[in-house]
């Protein structure tokens, strides 16, 4: 309760010292350890957030919200190889738009295109309902120079409905202003 009153001042520094102390006692506290990591990414301590975030993943590697954050303290300190690896954890895991984007992101700071280009044409089959995944693999092309392949990969997807049509739609914005 400390460590949160603490955090609610936006005090996550205050909040991780509080926390730390907790840790001598419950050292193996998956939450605690968790909010360690998560709290120190929110203060920027990367070194700390990776540190505790990994320790989180060794208690429970399906930790979700665990995997997202390694993966965005990977992306902010520059390691992309660590934020694709990560990243690659999280799909499998939560399967949701986010890590499908940043997935993506991280074949593109890497810049294995092709790679990432393989591996999104593998998740279109698997999920192809999903519109980050569409919209992903579009932007590969785009980034390759290939823009009749975008444009052409989002296209087919403009009549469908819901979250699907309007990614497609963004994504052809996103073309048609890159392109002119």
């Amino acid at each position: 309760l400390r460590a949160i009153a603490a955090r609610g001042d936006a005090n996550f520094a205050a909040s991780v010292k509080i926390l730390k102390e907790m840790e001598t006692h419950y050292p193996n506290d998956k939450e605690m350890v968790y909010n360690i990591g998560d709290w120190s990414f929110h203060d920027n301590d990367l070194g700390a957030a990776a540190e505790y975030l990994n320790k989180t993943l060794t208690i429970d590697p399906t930790h979700d919200r665990a995997l997202q954050h390694l993966t965005w303290t990977y992306r902010d300190a520059g390691q992309y190889g660590r934020m694709l690896e990560t990243a690659g954890k999280y799909v499998d895991v939560a399967k949701s738009s986010e890590a499908f984007e940043l997935l993506a992101a991280a074949f593109s700071h890497t810049g294995k295109l092709d790679d990432g280009l393989s591996e999104f044409t593998g998740l279109r089959a698997s999920y192809p309902g999903n519109g980050s995944v569409v919209r992903s693999s579009a932007g590969f092309y785009q980034q390759k120079g290939d823009y009749d392949s975008a444009e052409a990969g989002l296209k087919q997807y403009v009549d469908s409905t819901g979250s699907l049509r309007n990614l497609a739609v963004y994504g052809l914005i996103d073309l048609y202003g890159f392109t002119g």
